[in-house]
């Protein structure tokens, strides 16, 4: 009996240390943010101000969030690097989630296609007024 107790207790143990990594590695903003658009955030120098996710049963859907910088000018030069300036010049399929993106005037952005596949793009933009970034995606 104890021994099945050690083996449930170690089970369980390991899943809980999946979910986690899973969590902070592969569906974290932090992590998105890498995996789309190659910017890495540092811990500490960002907060999360708003976070949505709705996808349907056949893989359709969007995530938006919005991260807060907190003095972290090493990401700031790097967008400055990688991204365009405003406004956006590109037409994309819009969406009422992320609104108006020609209310971003002043900063950067960066737009495209995820994994090379035309029903799907990808927008990050940063609002170097309030420090902010807002990445969006959609597969349609």
């Amino acid at each position: 009996m104890k021994k099945i107790l050690l083996v449930l207790g170690i089970l369980t143990t390991l899943i809980v240390l999946i979910m986690i990594y899973i969590n902070e590695n592969i569906t974290s903003p932090k992590s998105r943010l890498k995996q789309q658009f190659n910017l890495e955030l540092k811990d500490g120098q960002f907060s999360i101000a708003n976070e949505r996710e709705q996808w349907s049963p056949n893989g359709n859907g969007f995530y938006y969030v919005e991260i807060n910088l907190i003095n972290d000018f090493s990401i700031i030069k790097e967008i400055q690097s990688k991204f365009k300036p405003l406004p956006v010049k590109e037409d994309f399929p819009g969406n009422s989630v992320i609104g108006n993106v020609n209310n971003f005037q002043d900063g950067y952005y960066s737009i495209g296609t995820i994994e090379t596949d035309p029903t799907t793009f990808k927008i990050a933009l940063y609002d170097s007024k309030k420090k902010k970034i807002i990445l969006y995606y959609e597969v349609l």
